[in-house]
């Protein structure tokens, strides 16, 4: 868990010097920065792609590239949280002396992931589809995004854990 948290980490940390090699406002590096030291991961990539949307002077592609990564790193990161947790409460129903309100608690944070997770994997498709085609194909009035997506892209697979 440790070593998915530092490359959820240095993930974020390279959508940051994006931004700072692209010229945005220390601010809006530093309110960045603040969603890392808080692990608000999710806000942190929610507000990297807004900034995407409002600056029309950065490689778009790359930015979509990094926020993919990204998500895909925080998914890992749950699975791996989630097996960790189901290993618990494995554990916790064996143990006939288990206080109910200790397995109760396991649960719930099993829960919580598990919306996490799923709030988080609609997103990272949304993103993998805009990953898939390059923003400048929209430049032309003939192009079809849902047959060029259609004709070009596999289609993803299924994450189960």
């Amino acid at each position: 868990a440790a070593e998915n948290l530092a490359r959820l980490n240095i993930c974020l940390k390279d959508i940051v010097t994006f931004f700072e090699e692209a010229g945005i406002q220390p601010s809006s590096v530093d309110l960045l920065n603040s969603f890392i030291e808080k692990h608000l991961y999710t806000d942190f990539l929610n507000l990297a792609e807004g900034f995407g949307k409002c600056m029309a002077f950065i490689n778009h592609n790359e930015l979509i590239r990094r926020i993919l990564e990204a998500y895909n790193t925080l998914i890992n990161g749950y699975i791996i949280e989630r097996k960790a947790i189901m290993k618990k409460i494995r554990i916790l129903k064996e143990d006939k002396k288990t206080d109910p309100e200790v397995l109760a608690k396991q649960e719930n944070l099993l829960n919580d992931v598990d919306q996490k997770k799923a709030f988080t994997l609609v997103i990272c498709a949304r993103i993998r589809a805009m990953n898939y085609i390059p923003v400048d194909m929209f430049r032309d009035e003939k192009f079809d995004a849902m047959q060029h997506y259609d004709k070009n892209v596999e289609k993803p697979q299924i994450v189960r854990s």
